[in-house]
Parts: C-alpha cells; sequence; structure tokens
C-alpha cells in the first residue's frame, strides 16, 4: 500500500528563507587528545577541509585532511626538537590557495627564536622541511597569507629588547617560502606603536593584501588595515578603522580577522570600548578604499555579556562569522552567517554549542557545500567540529509549495516520489552532513532513489525563486 503526505512547504518543511539559522551535525572530534586542542584552525585547500592542531604541552603542530566523512589521521609538521609558542591568545597560523598551504609559527623561547614556515603542494597530505623566515631579530605572532601565484606573504612583529618600539612588518616570497624578501614596515604611519602582545591578520586575494593589526597610541588601541594593491612591494595606504578609541592600559592580548569577498575586506575585531568585550565589524570597499560604519555583534536585549576571538569565512554570496560568547557563566561558540552586504545584521545570530564546560576559540571555513566549524574544548581535551550544508538564499517572504512526497518512513533502496512541485536539484545529505545523492531536477514529477543503508538523512529539495525546504527522510 503507498502512503502519500501531501506537504505545504511553509508550514511543516524547514524553508530557508534570508539566511535562516544554519544546520549543524552533531559534534565529532577532528582527532584524540595526544595531538593537542589548543587555539584550532581551519582552512580550505580545493575546497577540502584542513584543520590545524596544536599541543602546547610538547610543542607540536598537526594538520588533519578531510577525507569525506571524517578527518584523517593528522600529519605533523613541526621538526623534532623544534618547539611552537603555543597559547590560548595566540599560535600558528595556516593559509592556502589551490593545493599550496602554508603552515607559519614562531619556536619557542617565545621572544628570540625563529619564525618558520612550512609547505604542502599537494593540498596538505604531506609537508615538507620548515623554511626559516627571519635572522637575529626579536620578533613574534606571524600570521600568512597566499598570492594569486601560489608564494606565501608573511607578516610578524619585531621589536627591540624587552618587548620595546613594536612594529608590524610584510615580506613576500617568490620561490614558495625559502627566501622572502627584505621586511618591509606596514605600522609606521600609524601613531605610538603597535600593541605588542595583540596578533594581527593577513589576507591577500590575487596582488591585493590586506594586513590588519591593533595600534597602541597613548592606549588607545584602535584597529588599523595596511593595504597593497602591488603584491607587497608597498603599503601606501594605512588607516585608522576604528572609531571606538579604547582607551586601556592592559594588553588585551586579541587581534583582528579578516577576509576577502566582493570586492570588499570584512574586518572583526574585539573591543572593550562598550563597557563590556563587544565584537565589532566593519567592510572596507578596494575600489574607493571608504569604510563603512563601525558595528557590533548582536547587541539588542542580551544584557551583560563578553565576546572574543572573531573569526571570519567567505565563499560565493555566503559570509559567517564565528566567535566566543559568554553570556551563562560559561564560554560558547556563536555564529553569524549571510548572504547580504552590508555583512551583518542581528537578526540571523546562533548559538552553536551548550554544552557543560567551555567551548571557545572557535574557527570557520566555507566550500561550495558546506560551513565548518571547529572550536577549542579543554574539558575534553579535543578540537571539535561540526558541518552545515550551505543552500540558496532569498529575500521571499512567504513562499508555499504544495508537495506530495512519499512513502517516509522509506525502504532502503526504494524510490521516493513527488508530484505537483515546481523541482529544480534535489539532495540528499546523511546525519553527519556529507552528500550521498544529488540531482538536478525538471518540472515535471520527479522519483529518487533513497539511500541503501537505514537511518536518519536530511533531504533538501531546490524550487523556483531560490526557495529551499528540507525534510528529514527515514530510511528502515
Amino acid at each position: 500500500m503507498k502512503y502519500a503526505l501531501t506537504l505545504f512547504v511553509l508550514l511543516t518543511w524547514s524553508v530557508l528563507i534570508s539566511a535562516q539559522n544554519l544546520d549543524f551535525s552533531t559534534p565529532g572530534a577532528v582527532a584524540d587528545d595526544d595531538y593537542g586542542y589548543t587555539r584550532p584552525r581551519v582552512v580550505m585547500a580545493n575546497m577540502i577541509p584542513l584543520v590545524v592542531l596544536n599541543n602546547q604541552s610538547t610543542g607540536e603542530i598537526f594538520v588533519a585532511r578531510w577525507n569525506g566523512s571524517s578527518f584523517d589521521q593528522p600529519v605533523k609538521v613541526t621538526p623534532e626538537g623544534v618547539k611552537a609558542a603555543i597559547d590560548n591568545w595566540m599560535g600558528p597560523d595556516i593559509a592556502s590557495n589551490g593545493d599550496d598551504v602554508y603552515v607559519i609559527f614562531k619556536s619557542e623561547p617565545e621572544a628570540s627564536g625563529y619564525i618558520y614556515v612550512v609547505h604542502s603542494s599537494d593540498g596538505g597530505k604531506t609537508f615538507g622541511d620548515t623554511m626559516r623566515v627571519n635572522g637575529d631579530v626579536n620578533t613574534r605572532l606571524p600570521s600568512i597569507a597566499v598570492l594569486g601565484d601560489g608564494n606565501p606573504v608573511v607578516m610578524f612583529m619585531q621589536f627591540q629588547p624587552n618587548f620595546l618600539e613594536p612594529e608590524y612588518v610584510v615580506a613576500v616570497s617568490t620561490d614558495k617560502g625559502r627566501t622572502f624578501s627584505d621586511f618591509l614596515t606596514v605600522s609606521d604611519n600609524a601613531p605610538g606603536e603597535v600593541c605588542d602582545c595583540c596578533p594581527a591578520a593577513l589576507v591577500a586575494s590575487g596582488d591585493t593584501i590586506a594586513a590588519f593589526y591593533r595600534n597602541n597610541d597613548n592606549n588607545i588601541r584602535d584597529a588599523w588595515i595596511a593595504l597593497s594593491t602591488d603584491g607587497g612591494k608597498t603599503f601606501p595606504m594605512q588607516q585608522d578603522i576604528d572609531e571606538n578609541n579604547w582607551n586601556i592600559f592592559s594588553c588585551p592580548s586579541t587581534g583582528p580577522d579578516a577576509v576577502f569577498s566582493g570586492g570588499k575586506v570584512i574586518t572583526s575585531w574585539m573591543s572593550g570600548a562598550a563597557g563590556n568585550p563587544r565584537i565589532n565589524f566593519l567592510e572596507f570597499d578596494l575600489g574607493t578604499q571608504q569604510t563603512s560604519a563601525t558595528a557590533m555583534i548582536h547587541t539588542e536585549g542580551q544584557g551583560t555579556f563578553s565576546q572574543n576571538y572573531p573569526r571570519l569565512a567567505a565563499f560565493g554570496s555566503h559570509k559567517i562569522m564565528a566567535w566566543q560568547d559568554n553570556r551563562n557563566n560559561g564560554w560558547d561558540v556563536w555564529i553569524s552567517h549571510t548572504t547580504n552586504s552590508p555583512f551583518i545584521t542581528n537578526k540571523n545570530v546562533q548559538q552553536v554549542t551548550n554544552e557543560s564546560g567551555f567551548q571557545f576559540n572557535p574557527d570557520v571555513a566555507i566550500n561550495n557545500e558546506k560551513v565548518f566549524l571547529v572550536w577549542q574544548e579543554p574539558k575534553a581535551k579535543e578540537v571539535k567540529y561540526v558541518t552545515a550544508p550551505l543552500a540558496a538564499q532569498s529575500g521571499i517572504s512567504s513562499p508555499t509549495v504544495n508537495l506530495s512526497f512519499y512513502p517516509n518512513p522509506a525502504e532502503p533502496g526504494s524510490l521516493i516520489q513527488f508530484e505537483g512541485a515546481a523541482i529544480l536539484s534535489t539532495t540528499i545529505f546523511d546525519a553527519r552532513g556529507k552528500v550521498v545523492w544529488s540531482s538536478e531536477k525538471s518540472d515535471h514529477p520527479g522519483v529518487i532513489p533513497t539511500p541503501e543503508h537505514p537511518g536518519i538523512y536530511i533531504l533538501r529539495i531546490k524550487f523556483r525563486d531560490d526557495v529551499v525546504a528540507r525534510q528529514k527522510l527515514v530510511v528502515r
């Protein structure tokens, strides 16, 4: 007997409209606690996620690569006898362009050790030997980006003994990191000196490089940008982009992040100028070199809370920010996701974690199918991750689609039929967010096969006008 279930999408299905909440998977561990869990980083290499695992106790750095359903055994990138400087607020950085992947780190002792780069030419499967960036100068807090030709550009702080006269410098490689150009100061137009305990952010797109850092002008700790459009040869534009004028004597030990998106650079940082530590953000237009007004994330009706360590990612029209947020006497991971510009409103903010203990130090990356979100979880001594499928977004206010969908539950290997719907595409995800079946559909009734294995799946259907609906599918 055939049982038909006729649905009105507006009432029963989860319809995704104008950046509604992402549907995250159940958290999993990237690797066991032997590999470390401090301040993880995630990046895409040819659409494949790579996660940096930092072991603060041993100073070892590992990179784990996504295999389609989980992460492979991590690969160690630090050589024997070299210990990386790692803490909750600073540590290694990673960047990629295609299959070229670079990890940069500062070796211990943190004030006088060398900065090293390691390179992978196969998308993070293997890494070569360490390559030293600096000579016998005092340095700290390195970051890295990759130019359009696959060569790395690095940024780090150099200073006199006892952390005096700190400044940020940039150097460019033309031979995949084996050698670097002379160091070019990018903070010399800022008054005072740079914040000597605040990490920086470096992003590149083609030959355009944007460097972001926190300055210290008599304890006014604003965020600054330095911009190069000639591959790092010059940085003629240096500008204070922070309207907060945060005055604080003690060092905040937190810096900005940034990402390119649609002819703009989006940047975010923490400021305590409003009383509590709050995430600020703005957009910098690369054409006009003008900034939007500084805004704060999720400010409405939340009372007293604390935010820190924002991280940004973008792919196509999708833009996402992750940060750590303390509202209930414990750190949790929150995100904001949008396809609109300006970047973020306060209407699409989502709490991702709500477990006992602390979940903090998040990072986020996006490919053409999913969001990958990682964070530090000290109680489990693991780096946790979740995924969420991306869906088309629309400004339609009240879509209604009449759809017949049967059977549900279904038998393994059977057929599911659709009638009376203008279906453009259909995708089935397993419980971990992996695509198990996908097909383009025309306007006539459709038939799709169910997965071969029993379980709970998510069926995503895209209709006309970019209306996207999702429904749980049970196979038993």
